[in-house]
């Protein structure tokens, strides 16, 4: 009889190191929703000091790191620009 050698592909990570991987994946999350409150709380702020207000449609492009205005909707659906 000869014996099949299997070659080892996969090994399962200890608990230990599963819970560790878990919180950090957890802190990780909470910081980033904390850390995009804080910045969106700021910049509503800071526009508002610059008269660049949000009900006006200005938006931050966090892309382009410029605020646009996006034009808003009148009651009847039409596009009202101002």
């Amino acid at each position: 009889m000869t014996e099949e050698k299997r070659e080892v592909t996969e090994v399962p990570v200890p608990l230990a190191i599963r819970q560790l991987v878990e919180l950090h994946n957890s802190r990780i999350r909470e910081y980033q929703q904390t850390s995009l409150r804080e910045l969106q709380d700021a910049n509503v702020e800071l526009m508002v000091m610059m008269g660049l207000l949000p009900q006006e449609g200005w938006r931050l492009d966090m892309e382009s790191m410029k605020y646009v205005k996006i034009p808003t909707q009148t009651t009847d659906g039409t596009p009202q620009v101002g």
